[in-house]
């Protein structure tokens, strides 16, 4: 029970403010994709003026479907892109970002003269946006969005990367509101 209100209370947290913003097209904006076996997982980004983190404005979570589950590493990544572009579209077309990915192949996507069927048609909806490449980002940086491509399984075992998510989406805002957010005293977190 007391996993399971941790879990809520972590899900309100971080989709209400001082954590969630909205989009401002006027500011610098980047989208951090990650895919598993399981899942594809997203999160939209811009840095305030007066910032020096940026701030989620939104989240994206989605199970893989059908075949999907038989693609390789590479595929799954770049279908972590195309879903968070299309969930996003209406953001993000026109507006100049950045792509982060902590797989390190798609930074060569468009540079590969033999590509398969499946990321031609990845690369055609991606030269509808307006980004200059995705860049390499390593796994351990890549927190928020690791933790959006895998499913949680309800268990407390989960629980200490929800945190972990939580703080790094949150360090800076956390720090200026009045009230600190409580954290479950049964998570340790492990350094």
């Amino acid at each position: 029970m007391a996993c399971q209100t941790a879990f809520v209370s972590l899900k309100t947290a971080l989709t209400s403010a001082p954590v969630l913003w909205h989009f401002d097209p006027a500011l610098r904006t980047a989208v951090h994709i990650d895919g598993s076996q399981n899942a594809v997982g997203a999160v939209l980004l811009q840095w305030q003026e007066d910032e020096e983190h940026p701030r989620p404005v939104a989240f994206m979570s989605r199970k893989l479907k059908g075949v999907q589950y038989r693609y390789d590493a590479r595929n799954v990544e770049a279908l972590a892109a195309q879903v968070a572009l299309q969930t996003w579209r209406t953001l993000l077309l026109g507006q100049k970002f950045e792509i982060y990915s902590d797989h390190d192949s798609l930074q060569y996507l468009f540079k590969q003269k033999s590509l398969s069927q499946r990321i031609l048609r990845l690369c055609e909806f991606l030269s509808d946006f307006n980004f200059e490449e995705i860049k390499y980002v390593p796994g351990a940086l890549n927190v928020v969005p690791d933790f959006l491509s895998h499913p949680w399984d309800g268990t407390c075992d989960e629980v200490p990367a929800a945190i972990h998510v939580l703080a790094a989406c949150t360090s800076r805002c956390l720090r200026k509101t009045a009230a600190p957010m409580p954290i479950p005293s049964v998570v340790v977190l492990p350094l």
